[in-house]
């Protein structure tokens, strides 16, 4: 996979304290994808980033680790993140975890008819740049 040269210095705003302290979740199946946020958000001053590849093992990961933020891909083997999501949503418990969903594919892969559809999306290939202003304002930094 292929990224801008401008994804591996971001200069997106600085991250207070307490921005830096959030855990943020990021669930894709792509290895380099998650290198790639992990490294734009470690470099935008996000140090509590963890891991997930499917969809299926969002909804135990998000109520073990309790993320501030998750970051997932729409479509992924072993448990679609449509699925998780609405998983999430419909859970008092993780109800209230933002949600950035990623894609690949055209966003009308998501039916905004399913109900509570995402409001939090960015289509692949993003940059570091986009990821961390996404990020910044769906955190409310």
């Amino acid at each position: 996979m292929d990224f801008p040269s401008d994804t591996l210095v971001p200069m997106g705003p600085p991250v207070s304290l307490a921005s830096a302290s959030k855990k943020i979740l990021v669930v894709d199946d792509e290895p380099l994808m998650r290198k790639f946020i992990e490294g734009s958000l470690r470099a935008g001053g996000f140090h509590k980033v963890i891991f997930g590849t499917s969809g299926g093992c969002v909804p135990s990961l998000a109520l073990r680790e309790d993320p501030q933020l998750i970051i997932m891909d729409v479509i992924m083997p072993g448990g679609n993140g449509m699925r998780a999501y609405r998983t999430l949503k419909n859970s008092a418990r993780t109800a209230g975890i933002p949600i950035i969903m990623t894609s690949g594919f055209n966003f009308p892969v998501i039916d905004p008819n399913a109900g509570n559809p995402p409001s939090h999306l960015l289509a692949k290939p993003f940059t570091a740049d986009r990821l961390l202003e996404e990020v910044h304002r769906v955190l409310g930094n």
